[in-house]
């Protein structure tokens, strides 16, 4: 509990900030929830809270400090991320394309001792692109087992949560 994004403390302790003045997030993951649809207005502190897990959940694999007032985690056999890269101009498969790419390759890794982080997927196409794009995304993590957080602007996909829970009762469970 009381989880702390690391590499912005020490952003804060480099630049004279009160980094105890820093929020500290609770974070579950069990079998009432192990995927988890965060929403959230811009400069919310969505992504920030997403790093704070990836890189707590890195420390804990290393055997090293975790940013937290308290932890308690499994291992996992891999801790997957996608966040979003600045267009590269001369790529044919255009910024989508690079998306579904690399979505694609984490899911050909992935297990259900997975860790599956993802942040603003989708977000270049349209909103109801992106919406139908992130479900199929959400409903294979769920199928896989796996351990996740979803970061997104599509607030519908939170409002979602209960019927895709019902539509695949045997995967993980999502919480919002």
């Amino acid at each position: 509990s009381q989880v702390y994004d690391l590499s912005l403390a020490l952003r804060l302790v480099k630049d004279n900030k009160n980094a105890t003045a820093m929020i500290k997030n609770d974070y579950l993951s069990d079998e009432t929830g192990r995927i988890f649809i965060l929403t959230g207005p811009n400069q919310g502190g969505k992504t920030t809270f997403l790093r704070s897990i990836g890189i707590s959940r890195i420390l804990f694999q290393a055997g090293c400090f975790v940013p937290a007032q308290r932890a308690a985690f499994s291992p996992v056999d891999g801790i997957f991320t996608h966040f979003q890269k600045k267009e590269v101009l001369g790529v044919k498969e255009g910024r989508l394309g690079e998306e579904a790419r690399r979505i694609a390759d984490i899911f050909k890794e992935a297990t259900e001792y997975s860790l599956i982080l993802l942040n603003e997927t989708f977000s270049s196409t349209r909103r109801i692109d992106g919406y139908h794009l992130s479900i199929d995304i959400i409903k294979a993590m769920m199928e896989y087992g796996c351990q996740g957080i979803f970061v997104t602007h599509i607030t519908e996909l939170a409002q979602d949560v209960e019927s895709l829970n019902k539509e695949i009762p045997g995967g993980s469970r999502l919480a919002n």
